[in-house]
């Protein structure tokens, strides 16, 4: 059902099979969860959805409730609307929840560099998961604001080490398409923890994105010792030459890749999650373009 999700983009028309599949199949979770998740890219960023993903937040089940709340982030997307009605999921007794309740928060707020508020005491919470939540909604929150770089910053030091990856890789998601390397490069150099270094190889494609600069420092990584730095940095070298909404789209099937070749399913939502992020960019300068041409 996702590919019929990503045909109806933004179309605000729910095929009915959708909203029947969405409301009614008990006994198959996953059916259900790509049907609520499919409601979300239809409705994206239009809040027009709503009311079919309310009653869902309700479930007993953790599945539909976390499908639902990151559909409902989808649906609000960049709207800074929607966040009175997931607010009490902060405090869902669900790991997973509390974590899709940060990609909802980091949805909502895509690109307004505000509100971070809501997520500083999940920045502390005894699950990893829910701080790697919280550690890749921030580069969502701030994306392209150069915002929030000193409090993105303080999450390198967590105890989890994906923790430390998913924050550096924030600090490029903020400095998207800026050419200002300084803080990542001064990170990288400071730390000598292989997580930084895989994180910082990949915000460095991040913050030179469409610039067409910084190729020979990315170049530089692939000499790193750690394998999958230069991974990374192989990634990387592709994005200078790419607009950023390319480049939010090729970070989601970088994402996508780790999670099938380690297992890290919440990688998934995090690929989801900057496509979207990459689709509403993209929805935006349709939309500015159209104004355009009717103006003239």
């Amino acid at each position: 059902m996702m590919p019929i999700g990503l045909s109806c983009l933004g179309s605000q028309n729910a095929p009915k099979d959708i909203v029947h599949a969405a409301r009614n199949i008990k006994e198959k979770w996953d059916i259900r969860s790509n049907a609520i998740l499919s409601l979300g890219l239809i409705f994206l960023g239009t809040g027009n959805g709503a009311e079919l993903l309310k009653p869902l937040i309700e479930s007993d089940d953790e599945r539909i409730r976390l499908s639902s709340l990151f559909s409902l982030g989808m649906t609000y997307l960049g709207t800074e609307r929607g966040l009175s009605l997931v607010d009490r999921l902060a405090e869902d007794h669900s790991n997973y929840v509390r974590m899709c309740y940060a990609f909802c928060v980091g949805l909502m707020l895509l690109g307004r560099g505000k509100g971070v508020e809501r997520l500083k005491h999940l920045a502390r919470d005894e699950d990893e998961y829910v701080r790697r939540g919280v550690a890749a909604s921030l580069g969502l929150v701030h994306l392209n604001t150069r915002k929030g770089l000193d409090y993105i910053y303080s999450l390198v030091d967590d105890k989890d080490k994906l923790v430390r990856m998913f924050s550096v890789i924030s600090l490029g998601l903020s400095l998207l398409g800026s050419g200002s390397s300084e803080i990542v490069e001064a990170l990288m150099t400071k730390s000598e923890d292989r997580h930084v270094h895989r994180g910082g190889a990949t915000a460095l494609g991040l913050v030179f994105s469409g610039t067409k600069t910084g190729v020979e420092l990315i170049r530089a990584q692939r000499e790193d010792k750690d394998p999958l730095v230069r991974f990374a940095a192989g990634f990387s070298l592709n994005l200078p030459f790419a607009a950023p909404p390319a480049a939010l789209t090729a970070l989601s099937f970088l994402y996508s890749s780790y999670g099938r070749q380690h297992g890290w399913w919440f990688s998934w939502f995090q690929s989801l999650a900057l496509l979207a992020a990459g689709a509403r960019w993209l929805l935006g300068e349709r939309a500015d373009t159209d104004r355009s041409i009717d103006e003239s």
